[in-house]
């Protein structure tokens, strides 16, 4: 796996196309950040590393990232843990412009992961301009083990190929490898739209909590 935090002496997290990984020193290489102050976090909690990506997100409003270009078929994973009141979002064949008030997209397939009073739940939906439709959800999602802890990742993955959608739940224990596992949760047909951009969203529905993503995998 490939994880996107460089571990050099400036402590700071690279993008780098076509993975969050840090191999040329190029922050952000291939990616755009459409709203929110990104940047990565370095800590050392009882002797164990924790790192992650974050923004400083302003409460109720968008925080996204894309990777450059335009995509038909696509398989992205993202690793993901989230304090309550916040969520992260996969999205694929986006039309970023134009942003509504709060920062979402226009248009897109999105498969977001959300934690809210105690309670963890998956949404998959597709957008176009303003009309939303949820084509899959879980409202009582329970994860292998409770992702506030960045010992056990957490992590999901969409599949698109032309009409077709994989929508993937993937374990990863870094002290046990015996016990990584991936689950198919739903899969389903769509084609309304064609192609778009990939990106990643958080949001914050409250001033004091953040986001984190780990590392992901992008496969073009």
């Amino acid at each position: 796996m490939c994880k996107f935090w460089d571990f050099g002496d400036d402590e700071i997290i690279h993008l780098d196309s076509p993975f969050f990984c840090h191999d040329s020193g190029d922050k952000f290489s291939g990616w755009t950040k459409i709203s929110g102050d990104w940047y990565g976090v370095k800590l050392d909690g009882h002797g164990k590393m924790t790192n992650y990506f974050t923004c400083n997100g302003t409460k109720f409003q968008y925080d996204s990232l894309a990777y450059n270009g335009v995509y038909s078929d696509v398989d992205f994973l993202v690793s993901t843990d989230l304090d309550s009141g916040s969520s992260i979002s996969i999205i694929v064949r986006g039309q970023i412009y134009p942003l509504n008030s709060i920062g979402n997209w226009n248009s897109y397939y999105k498969l977001t992961f959300e934690y809210s009073y105690g309670q963890y739940s998956l949404h998959f939906n597709k957008k176009i301009d303003k009309n939303t439709t949820t084509l899959w959800e879980d409202q009582g999602f329970v994860p292998n083990k409770q992702p506030t802890s960045t010992e056990h990742e957490q992590a999901f993955r969409v599949v698109m190929i032309d009409e077709h959608i994989y929508i993937y739940y993937s374990y990863f224990d870094p002290y046990n490898p015996n016990r990584d596992y991936e689950e198919l949760l739903w899969s389903g047909t769509d084609s309304d739209i064609k192609s778009g951009s990939i990106g990643i969203m958080g949001f914050c529905s409250r001033s004091d909590v953040r986001y984190k993503l780990f590392w992901t995998e992008l496969w073009l």
